[in-house]
């Protein structure tokens, strides 16, 4: 008789050897293998886990090596945009923890966002909410992490341009001479240096001379420094306005804290 190795019949199975007699070599039920309840080609709904070993890819996109590809190792789990494009991750709020704690939240605030960190609740400012950190409990803190003959900074920037736009306003470590700079303007106009341990303060100098501790530069050759105590006197008062003292003591002697100098201001007109 006519031999046939694979052939389908009506109903829920398929006949294997000759195709004329039904008791031939039995019937093999196509519900034997799982076939009634495969994932239909054209989408479905899944009711179990699907799990993939270590190693082995889910693969989303291009049918060589997917776009997208989602896997665990013996170690690590990976999430790899390989193909063209980026990586967009769309969310309300994003937040990443260990299942327990939330250290990481990104809000999404309509048009704009906040990073939150060690914190679910935003308690700052509307103006000053882009970045917070912290818990409200314990010591918090910022690390800026640089090299030791290299600049650590705080930029304050309106556009990026050049320096005007990128930084008119900077906050600056230098760690090859341990100095801190301020800027505004995009020029730098305080220094503190570290002049062996001793510390030293200029204004508008970078010439901080190891003999002084502050310093304030005119701003030409032509100009003095200054410096403009202020105080609060009632009108009529005759008591003296700010002052500038000039102190120092006796090293060894017990005498104590001694004034040397003292540069006291008067108001001149004191009926009002």
């Amino acid at each position: 008789s006519a031999q046939s190795a694979v052939t389908a019949a009506s109903g829920d199975y398929v006949l294997i050897g000759d195709t004329s007699d039904s008791n031939n070599l039995k019937k093999a039920l196509v519900s034997d293998f799982g076939e009634t309840n495969r994932l239909p080609l054209a989408g479905g709904t899944m009711t179990g886990d699907l799990i993939l070993n270590d190693n082995v890819k889910l693969e989303i996109g291009s049918a060589s090596g997917g776009d997208l590809q989602i896997y665990h190792d013996a170690s690590d789990s990976y999430i790899k945009d390989t193909g063209t494009g980026n990586l967009l991750i769309q969310f309300s709020d994003l937040y990443m923890g260990d299942g327990t704690n939330h250290f990481l939240v990104v809000r999404d605030n309509g048009t704009t966002g906040n990073v939150l960190v060690n914190n679910t609740s935003s308690i700052a400012n509307p103006s000053l909410d882009d970045l917070q950190v912290g818990s409200g409990s314990g010591n918090t803190g910022m690390t800026i992490y640089s090299g030791t003959s290299n600049y650590g900074g705080i930029a304050f920037a309106d556009g990026n341009t050049g320096a005007s736009d990128q930084y008119p306003g900077l906050i600056e470590y230098y760690h090859n001479d341990n100095s801190m700079r301020f800027y505004t303007g995009s020029s730098e106009r305080m220094r503190i240096d570290e002049d062996n341990s001793t510390g030293v303060v200029g204004i508008n100098t970078t010439n901080l001379a190891q003999s002084n501790h502050f310093i304030v530069q005119g701003g030409t050759s032509e100009q003095y420094g200054k410096i403009r105590v202020r105080s609060q006197v009632a009108a009529g008062s005759t008591a003296p306005g700010g002052h500038i003292e000039f102190a120092g003591h006796h090293a060894g002697t017990g005498d104590g804290t001694r004034i040397f100098a003292r540069i006291i201001g008067k108001k001149e007109n004191n009926t009002g």
